[in-house]
This record gives structure tokens, sequence and C-alpha cells, in this order.
């Protein structure tokens, strides 16, 4: 081998080796995604919205457990970018009508995983602004990787807000925002 081709494959190595330590470091910071929205309904029955969608055909959710202040809910995500199938074991602490923070606590592809949903009541109580955060860190080590579940994050933040939204009008204008159980 000619020095100028063994330096050329030293160079060619350590620019992957650079690359590749550069992803893997991208791969450990967290995706963090936060979306807001303005609930005509009471707290309560946001924080019960919240709580129904724990057992979500369209959303993929499944009620495991509750000991009335903690749930573990199973999420199945499908297709999602560079991950492909995911599924999530959730534990969701509870803060009634004010918040509730969940952990990812078990499940496949990511590393971790957290977030919260916080309810602000308006002065007169009759509206509720949802604010749904999540962070997590896939250990994907692929370019653009972050940008793609930034996005996948974003949307699955609006869907989620969107139905807790119309399950809580809903009940608010049946029966003025006051259900039991879950």
């Amino acid at each position: 081998m000619s020095a100028r081709f063994r330096f050329g494959r030293s160079l060619l190595v350590a620019a992957l080796f650079l690359l590749g330590s550069g992803f893997a470091g991208l791969a450990e910071r967290p995706t963090s995604a936060s979306a807001k929205l303005l609930i005509n309904a009471p707290a309560h029955a946001v924080f019960q919205a919240i709580r129904q969608v724990r057992n979500s055909p369209p959303l993929q959710r499944k009620l495991i457990s509750y000991d009335g202040k903690v749930a573990m809910v199973k999420e199945t995500l499908k297709n999602e970018p560079v991950l492909g199938d995911v599924e999530c074991v959730w534990k969701e602490v509870e803060q009634p009508d004010r918040r509730i923070d969940y952990t990812m606590v078990g499940g496949t592809k990511l590393k971790s995983a957290s977030g919260s949903y916080v309810l602000t009541p308006s002065a007169d109580g009759r509206t509720t602004t949802l604010e749904l955060s999540s962070q997590t860190v896939s250990g994907v080590h692929l370019p653009f990787a972050g940008t793609l579940e930034h996005a996948a994050s974003m949307k699955s933040a609006r869907t989620h807000l969107l139905m807790i939204k119309n399950i809580a009008e809903s009940k608010a204008s049946a029966g003025g925002g006051k259900t039991a159980g879950l």
C-alpha cells in the first residue's frame, strides 16, 4: 500500500469516527415538544377527559392499572418516523384538576420519555388552557432523526390535545363538566 492510500484511509476512518461521535451525542439529547390548547370546559372536565384517553383505541392506549392517583398505561405507536412500531408503558401521576406528570417505565426502542399535562383554568372557571409537553430520547444515531422525531412528537401532541378537547367539551355541554370515574 502506498503512503498516500494509507493516509487517505486513515483520514476516512477518522472522519467516520468523528461523524459517528457527533451523531451519538445528538441521539442522547432529548427531543422536546410542547403544545397548548384552549378548551371550552372547566378544569375538572378536562382532567376527566385526560383520564378517559387512557383507554383509547384510536390512540392505541390501554389502561393497565389505576390506584386512584397513579395510572399505568400501555401505548402502541405505529409506523413512527425512523423508529417504526414502538410500545411504551407510562406511569401517570395525578394532581387532580391541575396536572398529570408521566414517565416511560418500559417499552421498546425509546431510551427514555417523560412529560406533563398542565391545566390552567380561566378566572371564571369556564375554560381551561391545557398544555402538553414531552421530552424523548430515542438513541437513534442518524442525521436528521431529531427533526423527524420532533415533527412526530408535535403531531402526536396535537392529536392528543384535540381528542381531549372534544371529549371535555362534549361532557361539559352535556352535564356541566362533572363526571365520575375514569
